[in-house]
C-alpha cells in the first residue's frame, strides 16, 4: 500500500474514535439504514418501466425517472418525445438530438453531455456491459457505468470500435485507444496501421502483421502478444478476464487480471481448447491442462483412462474419469486432491459430489479449493447453485453450503412443499413460510407471508408476493424486507425490484451502502492486484460516515445495527458524502503476489444529518 493510503487509514484510525465518542453522546441509537423500499406517484401510467441490476427506469408524461438502489433516489429528466433510451447494467444513457445523459447508479448523478450531431450508438459485443459509446463525427464519447462519467476522444476520422463487458476499443487505423469502465480513460496503444478492433469480456484487442495487441481493463493498460498470419483470436464468453491468441502448434493465454501471458506448446497434437468466463481446458489425450486468469497460469492433471465428462465452469473446472472427481479452482490455479466417487452438479463456483466408499456428500469450493462433507445423511432434494449447496432430507431440514466461506449451515425447517432457485438465489416455501439461503454469507433467513407467495428467483435476489405484500431479500442484505402493496406488475432484478399498484410503484434496494466493484464468486466483477479496489459509499446527503475495512469478520449486536467488520483489525477511514450521489475511496491493489486470496470486508458507521448513528450491511472482496 502507498504511503498516501497509508497516512489516510491512520488518520481514519484517529478520526473514528473521536467520531465515536462524540456520537455516543450527542446521538440517537438507530438500528436501521437507508429505506429499503421507496415510492414513485407517476403522472400517468408509464410508458416505461424498466429495471437492471441496480437501476429502475420508470417513463410517463413528466419525463424519466432514474433510481439507484445504492443511494435509494430517484432522479427526474425530461426529455422530448423523441428521445432514445439505452439502458445496461447498472446504467442507461438516453440521447435526445444532440443532447446526450448518462446515469450510472453508483454515482447517482445525471451527467449531461452536448453533441455535434445525433451520434452513432454502437451495440455491445454480447453480454452484459458497463459502459456506453456515443460516435458523433470524429469523437467518440464513451460513458463509465461504474464511475458515471463522459470521455471524449478525438480522432482524425470517424472511428470503428467493439465494446465488451468493462472495456472498449476504438480506432481509426491511426489512433488506437482502449478504455477502460473502471478508470474512465483513454489510453493510447501508441501504433499506427492496425484495425480489426474486438472486445470480449475485460479484453479489447486490435491486430496488425506481427501482433495482437491487448488493453486489460483492470490494470488500464496495453499488451502485444506475437502472432503469425495463421493466428486466431479465441474469445471466451462474455464476463471473460483473458483471451487466447491460438496458434497452429502453441496457443497464448492473456489474462487481463495479471497482465500476463502463458503459452502451451502441443505440437502437431489433436488438441481441444474449450473456454469460460475466467477458466480453460486444453484436452491432449488423458492429460488435462486447466488455466486460471486469476494466476495467469495452467495445471494439469492425467487420467489413465481418459476423460468421461469434463464441466467447464465459470470460475471452476470439474472433470470425471469414472472414478475420480478432479475439481480446479480459479484462485488457486490448480487441481485439488480429487474426490473418489461421483460428480452430482457443478455450478459457477462450486460443485457437489458423493463419495464411493462412504457415501458422503462432498461440496467443493473456488476459493477455498478445496471439497467440504456435508452433515451426514440422506438427501433426495440438491440444488447447486453458482456460489453454494443446498440438500434436503425428508423432515425438510437443509444444509446449505457458502462456496465463499467452505463452510455448512443448516437450517431446521418443516418440509417445503416448493423449492426455488435462479443463479446464486435460492428459496424454499412451506405454506407460510419462506426460507432463504445466501450463499454469499453462508446464512439463512426465514419471513412469514399472509398467505402462500408466488416466489420468483432472479440472479442474487428473490421476491414473494402473498397477495397484499411484496417481500424481497439478496445476497447483500442479511434480512428478508416487506412492503404492503397489492401489485398489478412487478419484476425483480439482481439487486433490485419494483411492483406498480395503478398509480405507485414501490422499488425495493437489495444493495448494501457500502459497494465495491468486486465480486466473487458471484460470477461478476473480480478484484485484481495492480487493479483498482474501489468503494461507493451511500448515505443521506450531509451525513457523517466512516469505512470500516479488515481482514476479519465478527458478528456482534449493538444498539447501531450489526457489527459485521471486527474493528480491532480493521482500517477506519473517512468518506465524505456529496449532496447529490454517492462517497467513495479508490486505491491501486499493489501488485503483491502475498495478497492472492486475501478476502477485505467492509461496512459503513453513520451518522445521519438528524444525529442517528447506524451500520450498514457489509460487502466482502476476494484479491485473485
Amino acid at each position: 500500500m502507498t504511503a498516501t493510503a497509508s497516512f489516510l487509514l491512520d488518520v481514519g484510525m484517529n478520526l473514528l474514535r473521536n467520531f465515536a465518542v462524540a456520537g455516543l453522546a450527542t446521538s440517537t441509537l438507530l438500528t436501521a439504514q437507508l429505506p429499503d423500499w421507496v415510492t414513485l406517484q407517476t403522472s400517468s401510467t408509464p410508458t416505461m418501466l424498466w429495471a437492471e441490476s441496480s437501476i429502475v427506469v420508470v417513463q410517463d408524461t413528466a419525463g424519466f425517472h432514474l433510481y439507484s438502489s445504492y443511494t435509494r433516489v430517484w432522479s427526474h429528466l425530461q426529455t422530448s418525445a423523441n428521445a432514445s433510451f439505452y439502458g445496461y447494467d447498472d446504467h442507461v444513457v438516453i440521447v435526445d438530438g444532440t443532447q446526450a445523459w448518462g446515469y450510472a447508479t453508483r454515482a447517482a448523478r445525471i451527467e449531461p453531455l452536448t453533441l455535434n450531431a445525433p451520434p452513432l450508438v454502437p451495440s455491445p459485443s454480447r453480454g452484459a456491459v458497463w459502459l456506453t459509446a456515443l460516435i458523433d463525427g470524429n469523437d467518440a464519447h464513451l460513458f463509465s457505468g461504474l464511475l458515471g462519467t463522459w470521455t471524449t476522444v478525438r480522432f482524425h476520422s470517424s472511428p470503428l470500435g467493439s465494446i465488451g463487458r468493462m472495456a472498449g476499443v476504438f480506432t481509426d487505423g491511426t489512433r488506437t485507444v482502449g478504455y477502460s469502465a473502471h478508470f474512465g480513460e483513454a489510453v493510447d496503444l501508441g501504433m499506427p496501421n492496425v484495425g480489426m478492433p474486438d472486445a470480449i469480456g475485460y479484453c479489447a484487442t486490435v491486430r496488425d502483421a506481427d501482433y495482437f495487441h491487448v488493453f486489460g481493463a483492470y490494470r488500464n493498460r496495453w499488451r502485444s502478444v506475437p502472432a503469425s498470419s495463421s493466428a486466431a483470436l479465441v474469445k471466451p464468453p462474455s464476463r471473460a478476464g483473458y483471451v487466447v491468441v491460438q496458434e497452429p502448434e502453441h496457443m497464448t493465454f492473456f489474462s487481463a487480471l495479471t497482465d500476463s501471458t502463458t503459452s502451451l506448446y502441443h505440437g502437431s497434437n489433436q488438441v481441444t481448447l474449450s473456454t469460460e468466463a475466467n477458466v480453460a481446458t486444453v484436452q491432449d489425450g488423458n492429460r488435462l491442462f486447466a488455466y486460471s486468469c486469476a494466476t495467469g497460469t495452467l495445471d494439469t492433471v492425467t487420467s489413465p483412462n481418459g476423460w468421461n465428462t469434463i464441466h467447464l465452469k465459470q470460475e471452476t473446472v470439474v472433470a470425471e474419469d469414472g472414478t475420480d472427481v478432479h475439481a480446479f479452482g480459479v484462485r488457486a490455479g490448480r487441481f485439488a486432491p480429487a474426490v473418489t466417487g461421483q460428480l452430482l452438479g457443478a455450478e459457477t463456483g462450486t460443485a457437489l459430489a458423493i463419495e464411493t466408499a462412504t457415501g458422503s456428500y462432498q461440496a467443493f469450493s473456488c476459493l477455498t479449493n478445496a471439497w467440504s462433507a456435508a452433515p451426514a445423511g440422506n438427501y433426495p432434494i440438491q440444488y447447486v447453485t453458482y456460489n453454494g449447496v443446498i440438500l434436503a432430507d425428508g423432515s425438510g431440514t437443509m444444509h446449505g453450503f457458502s462456496a465463499n466461506r467452505g463452510t455448512w449451515t443448516t437450517q431446521v425447517a418443516p418440509m417445503a412443499d416448493s423449492y426455488y432457485q435462479h443463479k446464486a438465489a435460492f428459496c424454499a416455501r412451506s405454506g407460510n413460510r419462506l426460507d432463504s439461503f445466501n450463499g454469499r454469507t453462508g446464512e439463512w433467513a426465514t419471513v412469514t407471508t399472509n398467505a402462500p407467495a408466488n416466489v420468483t428467483c432472479f440472479d442474487m435476489s428473490v421476491v414473494a408476493l402473498d397477495g397484499t405484500q411484496m417481500h424481497c431479500i439478496s445476497c447483500y442484505k442479511d434480512e428478508w424486507s416487506t412492503e404492503t402493496v397489492a401489485t398489478t406488475s412487478h419484476e425483480i432484478r439482481d439487486e433490485c425490484a419494483w411492483g406498480f399498484d395503478g398509480s405507485t410503484v414501490h422499488v425495493w434496494s437489495g444493495s448494501s451502502q457500502v459497494s465495491e466493484w468486486a465480486n466473487m464468486p458471484e460470477y461478476w466483477r473480480i478484484l485484481a492486484r495492480g487493479g483498482k479496489l474501489h468503494y461507493d459509499v451511500g448515505a443521506e446527503p450531509g451525513a457523517q460516515a466512516i469505512l470500516a475495512i479488515g481482514g476479519m469478520l465478527t458478528d456482534t449486536v449493538t444498539p447501531y445495527g450489526r457489527l459485521r467488520v471486527d474493528l480491532s483489525s480493521a482500517a477506519l477511514v473517512p468518506v465524505a458524502i456529496p449532496a447529490q450521489g454517492t462517497g467513495s475511496l479508490s486505491l491501486i491493489v499493489p501488485d503483491l503476489v502475498s495478497l492472492r486470496g486475501v478476502t477485505l470486508f467492509a461496512q459503513g458507521i453513520f451518522v445521519s444529518p438528524s444525529s442517528t448513528i447506524y451500520l450498514s450491511d457489509y460487502f466482502e472482496s476476494t484479491i485473485l
